[in-house]
């Protein structure tokens, strides 16, 4: 039975891809990484009883022999803060492990577009990491996910009557949903051969943002208008409920992305790697309507 790491697997993209290789791929035995594994079992509840939970520190090379031995997959999940050092580190290590015969990459958000400091690093990330791992003659993927629909369930978006967003009504962006992500990487975990090499965008079908508020009124049966924001309205509103100044400015840099139309194209790599298309966003909705009920 071969053994994958998840490394950032109690993250909302690592957690989920751990669901995704029990449900999906049950041949395949799980391993989770993270800095504090007493704290990381915590994290994953129940599921850390389906998996093994090991300690691994880019800061700390001692904590390596034991994450990496006996594994034939590394997945690292770009941790929120960038990481950029740290990825690469890690990179390099699970390559130079001999067991280790391919790496998967997920940067969480990134665009072929360098003009903005935010995809300026996550390219040199991306190609730090690439020729981490090549130095070493082991496979490697890229997965680029667009914007998280989950993102959506972040406070400060959705009210009573409205959708309230940085972003004009005929802004069209895609979005992806987290279980997709994580479907197409347990696939390429399982199977990582056969995506040697290979850069996955993932994206769902795109829509204009006035599109989401229709959309949302019809699951919650309630009518929702959607609210264009300015830059500085909306870093206030993330601030009033207890943002992390670094994170205001992360997801402003994101949406300064979406508004300039960098994500206005769909692709078809869910598709390609699963066999059927990417969870569209009535969908989601419709299956996170509990979310947008209003709490009385």
């Amino acid at each position: 039975m071969a053994t994958v790491l998840v490394i950032g697997g109690t993250g909302q993209v690592g957690s989920a891809t751990v669901r995704a290789l029990l449900k999906e791929h049950s041949s395949v035995k799980v391993r989770v990484g993270t800095r504090n594994a007493s704290d990381g079992k915590k994290k994953l509840g129940k599921l850390a009883d389906s998996v093994q939970v090991v300690q691994v520190s880019a800061d700390d090379e001692k904590t390596w022999p034991a994450a990496f031995h006996g594994v034939s997959a590394v997945m690292i999940v770009r941790p929120g803060d960038g990481g950029g050092n740290s990825v690469v580190r890690l990179a390099g290590a699970a390559a130079a492990t001999p067991s280790v015969q391919a790496v998967l990459l997920s940067t969480g958000f990134a665009t072929a577009d360098p003009s903005t400091p935010l995809m300026r690093s996550m390219l040199q990330l991306e190609q730090d990491a690439f020729r981490a791992v090549e130095r070493h003659g082991k496979a490697f993927t890229l997965l680029r996910p667009h914007f998280f629909m989950e993102n959506f369930l972040a406070p400060g978006f959705i009210g009573e009557k409205s959708f309230e967003l940085p972003l004009q009504p005929d802004v069209n962006f895609s979005h992806i949903a987290v279980a997709d992500i994580a479907s197409v990487a347990a696939a390429v975990l399982a199977a990582p051969a056969v995506h040697n090499r290979r850069t996955y965008t993932l994206t769902g079908p795109d829509l204009k943002v006035k599109e989401l508020g229709t959309v949302l009124s019809k699951v919650t049966g309630r009518k929702i208008s959607v609210e264009s924001l300015s830059d500085a309205e909306q870093r206030a509103r993330w601030a009033k409920v207890g943002m992390p100044a670094p994170a205001i400015d992360a997801f402003a840099s994101i949406y300064g992305q979406v508004a300039s139309g960098a994500l206005a194209y769909h692709t078809n790599a869910v598709r390609d790697v699963l066999g059927r298309d990417a969870t569209s966003f009535q969908q989601w909705a419709q299956d996170h309507a509990h979310a947008f009920s209003v709490k009385k």
